[in-house]
């Protein structure tokens, strides 16, 4: 009998500590992103600005960098108090608590948050179907969307050994043609690209669970956005994946081996994931979808990309359009 019970024991402690950190980290008992915050909101933006208009910014890594557009709208908007509470590898599960707390905190006038299709569906469900997930990745995926604390110690450990291997946010430029030549798309793989197989194609047209997750996603923002006072505007800024601005992107995706259906290759007009959010909130006096494709396909060009080739993520120039795109909406709210 012992050999059953003393597993048995074993196992039932470790499930309850992995319970009370996932309860530390999803409440902010345990702050694990204090650094960050305080990385991206320099003393300067917090204690000198007290009498301004509040925007805080709410999204994962794509805004949670220093030097992203909420760092050029800081420059564009000095008339503004602007708090950027993104967090890396995060998405609308994090947000509902920590980006509520910083609502009652800062009482913004301006709320900017910021989806991504390639992470905020994989955040609420990673996916267990065949067209997404193995049957290892699916028993994988079912763990850590439960325990969002897994997600970023694995985040950490990711970005760690990106840091180490020169792949960081202010490595490769792809504009720097000479050297962008030089790489192997083959050699870096479909996982490059999206986390997971078909991820992309399914976030953007929706596919498979993917509508589902759509609807649970308005509905958490809305639960979020409600919080916000009288008279106070919510812009929601779209990152759209580079496979939707050029057809450069899908090349160099088939290429790293990401398998990409006739449907999606050959889709034209308005993406389902933009779609279906600016039907949601067409009526919606407060919010605003923002989706800045159409800007972004405009700028990119072969001697001045807006994608890095190492990955899916903006440059600096496709954060001078994504902090241009919002600007003008800041303006026209005032």
């Amino acid at each position: 009998m012992n050999l059953i019970y003393k597993p048995l024991k074993y196992l039932i402690v470790v499930a309850i500590l992995l319970g009370l950190v996932e309860v530390f980290y999803i409440n902010r008992i345990v702050n694990f992103h204090s650094g960050t915050f305080s990385d991206l909101n320099p003393a300067s933006e917090m204690t000198a600005k007290q009498n301004l208009p509040v925007i805080l910014v709410l999204g994962d890594e794509v805004s949670a960098n220093p030097d992203s557009y909420v760092a050029m709208l800081r420059v564009k908007h000095p008339g503004y108090k602007i708090i950027n509470g993104a967090l890396p590898n995060t998405g609308i599960i994090e947000m509902e608590n920590f980006g509520e707390k910083l609502i009652k905190e800062h009482n913004p006038d301006i709320l900017i948050y910021q989806v991504n299709p390639a992470n905020d569906l994989y955040d609420l469900r990673k996916g267990t179907d065949k067209s997404e997930a193995s049957l290892l990745s699916g028993i994988s995926n079912s763990i850590t969307d439960n325990f969002k604390f897994l997600d970023y110690l694995s985040y950490k450990i990711s970005n760690t050994a990106n840091n180490l291997s020169g792949q960081s946010f202010d490595g490769l430029e792809p504009e720097n043609i000479p050297y962008a030549e030089k790489i192997n798309i083959k050699a870096l793989g479909p996982e490059t690209y999206e986390r997971q197989t078909g991820l992309i194609e399914n976030s953007t047209l929706l596919k498979t669970m993917r509508q589902t997750d759509m609807e649970t996603l308005m509905a958490r923002m809305n639960n979020l956005f409600c919080k916000m006072k009288n008279g106070s505007k919510v812009f929601v800024l779209v990152t759209p994946h580079c496979s939707w601005i050029d057809k450069y992107y899908m090349d160099n995706m088939s290429l790293a081996g990401v398998e990409l259906s006739e449907d999606f290759v050959k889709f034209s007009g308005t993406y389902p994931f933009v779609k279906v959010l600016s039907s949601y909130y067409f009526s919606n006096q407060k919010v605003k979808v923002v989706d800045p494709s159409m800007m972004l396909r405009h700028f990119d060009s072969p001697s001045k990309r807006l994608f890095k080739l190492r990955s899916n993520t903006l440059n600096r120039n496709g954060h001078e359009v994504m902090c241009s795109t919002i600007s003008g909406f800041i303006r026209l709210s005032i």
